[in-house]
């Protein structure tokens, strides 16, 4: 059976949490996070929309037929990416002006994702990060941008918006990417295209070490956990001296599941950050991380 558990909590540094995170089982698994920007005006209630306006429409009743016909049945699943970004920021724009509130405040990133035959698809439209663990290691993939200025679904919907941004700030988005299949650990950046799919792939079959390619597609049917996270995963600090804590700790830390079972991610992360708490070490940014994994039939 796959299952999926998500965790929510506001950073020190805010009033009002500004991530919004949604998961479900029905028709099936699927995780959804969003984060919104905190210069723009309620973006607490954007990342809320752009949030469900994903889930509405992934469980539209024709989603899957829609993604298997245009995709190869899967294989070629990056296809969809940008029609299915424009999607989602259309519906959400659509609520947005009957709330009369600004555009803007659609300014968030958001993580897709959910499991179909038994693969995990993942589509990143934003910064944040999807983490991949299994008895053999873990791999980590950081989506970022060299001007510290995400692209934005919002931008994507209009030609000039989007010339807009790339004259600011530039047509690139980089990708840092920290593998360790124990006990070994390979660290690598590279830069890819705004309009290149934010996609990576690693897969793991049961009783094989991992196997990592290109594409973002995750079989979970070993013993392999999919997190995706905020960035709000970067903003651990040593409370008294503002020192930034070691994010590889924070990684083995939050991936330490002892049990799949139920809330498994709320448990790992409420024990994990009571620990934290005790040697005076915070997140100042909102923290929002969702799983999906395989515990048996």
């Amino acid at each position: 059976m796959i299952t999926t558990d998500i965790f929510l909590r506001r950073g020190s540094e805010h009033d009002i949490c500004e991530d919004y995170i949604l998961n479900g089982k029905n028709p099936f698994p699927y995780v959804i996070v969003s984060d919104g920007c905190s210069s723009a005006k309620n973006t607490d209630i954007g990342a809320r929309v752009l949030a469900t306006c994903a889930k509405n429409i992934l469980l539209e009743y024709d989603f899957v037929k829609f993604f298997l016909e245009n995709t190869n049945g899967g294989d070629r699943y990056t296809s969809i990416y940008r029609s299915l970004g424009l999607t989602i920021i259309m519906n959400a724009l659509t609520f947005i002006k009957t709330l009369k509130l600004d555009e803007q405040c659609l300014s968030a990133t958001l993580i897709i994702s959910f499991c179909l035959n038994n693969y995990v698809y993942t589509y990143v439209y934003g910064d944040g990060s999807v983490i991949y663990t299994d008895n053999f290691g873990t791999v980590v993939r950081k989506v970022t941008f060299p001007s510290n200025a995400p692209f934005y679904l919002i931008y994507m919907k209009d030609v000039n918006k989007e010339k807009e941004y790339i004259r600011k700030y530039g047509d690139e988005k980089k990708i840092i990417e920290n593998i360790r299949i124990n006990p070994n650990m390979v660290s690598k950046q590279y830069l890819k295209d705004l309009d290149v799919p934010t996609s990576f792939t690693h897969e793991n079959k049961a009783g094989s070490p991992a196997v990592f390619r290109d594409l973002m597609y995750s079989d979970v049917t070993g013993s392999g956990i999919l997190l995706v996270t905020s960035d709000g995963i970067e903003t651990f600090v040593r409370t008294l001296t503002m020192e930034k804590y070691d994010h590889d700790d924070i990684i083995n830390n939050i991936t330490a599941f002892k049990n799949l079972g139920g809330v498994f991610v709320k448990r790992r992360l409420k024990k994990f950050l009571s620990e934290m708490a005790r040697k005076k070490i915070s997140h100042l940014d909102d923290l929002s991380i969702g799983g999906i994994c395989h515990i048996g039939e």
